[in-house]
């Protein structure tokens, strides 16, 4: 991308992580943090999970969560999704329960920049990131495998809304 994700405007003139921030508390998130490198700069109240593995990728920053967080699940959503919705967050949520987690598959791969972890796949999570390996989607069939993830299929709707922004092309107006 050329900067920083987090600090490009969404659609109402907001960083993106703030409109992120908001979409996780309007679908109800008890937890927030925002997972970030050393040199991210953000408000003095917002509970930060630094990147213990650099440049792990999501990998890293989802594990770091499963780590902090004191809830069972984590609901995960990555900065560069500006088209999520809440009713496609909802069904991940309700499509997970205690100790089992949710995410969508489109065209045989998992979509896990929004999904929901559960906090035991942590140590999993870790070990492949203390081997190296930086992949979530192996870890993610191993979890579904276990009997960890339930996975839904990506419609239409959720497919628009996992849309993600990779380039300065991807961006409205670039």
């Amino acid at each position: 991308m050329g900067r920083d994700k987090a600090w490009l405007p969404a659609a109402d003139g907001s960083p993106l992580w703030q409109r992120q921030w908001r979409l996780l508390e309007s679908v109800g998130a008890s937890e927030l943090l925002l997972a970030c490198r050393d040199d991210q700069e953000f408000s003095a109240d917002i509970p930060r999970v630094i990147d213990r593995w650099p440049d792990a990728g999501p990998l890293g920053a989802v594990v770091g969560c499963l780590e902090t967080m004191r809830n069972s699940l984590l609901l995960v959503l990555a900065v560069d999704l500006p088209l999520m919705t809440p009713p496609v967050l909802a069904k991940l949520l309700a499509a997970a329960s205690e100790g089992r987690g949710a995410v969508f598959v489109r065209d045989g791969f998992f979509e896990p920049l929004a999904a929901v972890y559960p906090a035991d796949m942590a140590a999993e999570g870790a070990r492949i990131l203390e081997n190296g390996g930086r992949s979530l989607q192996p870890w993610i069939r191993a979890a579904v495998a276990a009997g960890s993830m339930t996975v839904l299929e990506c419609g239409a709707e959720e497919a628009e809304a996992f849309t993600n922004w990779n380039t300065p092309e991807d961006l409205p107006g670039e």
